[in-house]
């Protein structure tokens, strides 16, 4: 486990706001990127903003409620993803969350085991899976996903893990992780 501590440094702040307005490759929040220059292609941005407008979304939501703790963020995803044809979020909410609940329970587990989830999203399944089912490692092939999910786990105070990577690259680091016996 790791431990850390964090604090506000204004001057190392503003540096690396600077070295991420300048990058190619990092997109901003708008109220951060007020410094003038970039060199992200308007189309990209575009794009960027596109794809992923209802993640930010979800996250500024999360954010305005001040939202902690398992059952809040799983209540909290639900309540937005209900919340209309331009918040809907594809999560394995209502009946399909039942399923998931059910399969977990009716599960024979050792007590060093671990639940694998392939396809992270926003991290709504592992955060539900986690309150019933104990430890849980998702992968996830979209760093923007791996980010706001591991942001979700951390919200519902959580020790899950969300690992970058694709499902047939990753399956054999469960085994060296956990051991043979951990998977089911």
């Amino acid at each position: 486990m790791m431990l850390a501590s964090w604090q506000r440094i204004p001057l190392a702040e503003m540096r690396v706001q600077t070295a991420m307005a300048q990058s190619g490759t990092l997109r901003l929040p708008d109220a951060v990127s007020a410094l003038s220059y970039s060199r992200v292609d308007p189309g990209f941005r575009m794009y960027l903003d596109r794809r992923y407008h209802k993640v930010v979304q979800l996250v500024d939501f999360l954010a305005a409620a001040d939202i902690a703790g398992t059952a809040a963020v799983v209540e909290a995803c639900e309540v937005f993803a209900s919340g209309g044809s331009r918040q809907w979020l594809k999560v394995a909410g209502a009946e399909k969350a039942e399923i998931i609940d059910r399969c977990l329970d009716e599960m024979p587990r050792p007590e060093e085991s671990v639940v694998a989830e392939f396809g992270a999203f926003v991290g709504y399944s592992a955060v539900r899976m986690a309150g019933g089912a104990g430890h849980v490692v998702s992968f996830e092939s979209d760093a923007v996903h791996v980010l706001v999910a591991r942001h979700l786990i951390f919200r519902a105070r959580q020790t899950s893990e969300v690992l970058p990577g694709m499902a047939h690259d990753m399956i054999p680091r469960l085994a060296e992780d956990w051991g043979a016996g951990g998977l089911g």
